[in-house]
């Protein structure tokens, strides 16, 4: 569905008459369309409308928020396997930095692996991490985060196609009723003008 036409905005922009048909018979098939997806959704009133669509906004929003988590996690455990890593490679020539009275020269000699290993101390640190988690586990949790991870964006690929056509419905649903609405207005202004005053 797409959203309906101003026509009163087409025209005041001088389209044609001919263009001011078509707009016409395409909002009617746009508020067909979306009366037709409220009668197959089983949809009466529009506090139901309402209902129904805050609720899949919710479902989608919950769902891109558990693939953001899950993206951050992902990140998280990459960082920190590479830390792990890093630090176990570099362990012993650490030990040695350390045994040699932390030597200048042994420092210079083997600089980036001395930096790599503070590094990694540094970010166990930030983490609070007393004891370090084992590459295996969080093999095993990453493994399982992206499963998780793929599951839901597919999930939420399809939810937010839907949500869309449930917020698409109840905007044409909202116009819709502007309009009656406006037309009621006008109706009873010039019912107004016409009934003559008794004084």
């Amino acid at each position: 569905m797409n959203l309906l036409i101003d026509i009163q905005q087409k025209m005041a922009a001088g389209k044609s008459t001919g263009y001011v048909r078509w707009a016409k018979v395409f909002n009617l098939k746009q508020m067909s369309k979306a009366l037709l997806f409220l009668q197959e959704n089983g949809i009466e009133s529009l506090d139901q409308l309402n209902g129904k669509t805050a609720a899949i906004v919710q479902q989608t929003e919950g769902l891109r928020d558990s693939i953001r988590a899950d993206e951050s996690r992902l990140a998280e455990i990459a960082v920190l396997r590479g830390h792990i890593l890093n630090y176990v490679k570099t362990r012993d020539i650490y030990q040695a930095y350390k045994a040699s009275g932390f030597s200048k020269g042994y420092f210079e000699t083997h600089r980036q692996a001395l930096t790599l290993h503070k590094a990694a101390k540094e970010a166990f640190n930030q983490r609070d991490l007393k004891k370090l988690p084992r590459i295996r586990d969080l093999n095993a949790e990453y493994a399982q985060l992206l499963e998780r991870k793929k599951k839901n964006y597919t999930e939420y690929r399809q939810q937010k196609a839907q949500m869309q056509d449930w917020l698409m419905a109840q905007k044409i649903v909202s116009v819709m009723l502007d309009e009656k609405e406006q037309k009621e207005t006008e109706i009873k202004r010039q019912e107004e003008r016409k009934t003559p005053e008794h004084g």
